[in-house]
């Protein structure tokens, strides 16, 4: 298992992953020991579900009953402001 000092080369983490971290108050690399613990074998299980989560949760806010077929780059853009809106 990886312990906190291994993720030094880690220089700008990904903008979803820090919402993810901050929404479970946690630093990331202490949250990827504790999903690395929760989840052996795949530690990013619990970023995934929670990140799918608040696609749907941000898609029934814009007043869309299920995901659309196409996310373009300006959907991805305004999920990114609404994540940062909850989770900065």
């Amino acid at each position: 298992m990886k312990t906190e000092s291994e993720y030094p080369h880690v220089k700008q983490w990904n903008p979803r992953y820090l919402a993810y971290c901050n929404a479970n108050h946690n630093h990331p690399e202490a949250q990827i020991l504790i999903d690395e613990k929760k989840y052996p074998g795949g530690k990013m299980t619990g970023f995934i579900i929670w990140n799918r989560l608040h696609w749907a949760l941000f898609f029934k806010e814009q007043g869309l009953i299920k995901q659309p077929d196409v996310i373009t780059h300006d959907i991805h853009k305004q999920y990114n402001e609404w994540l940062l809106k909850y989770y900065q």
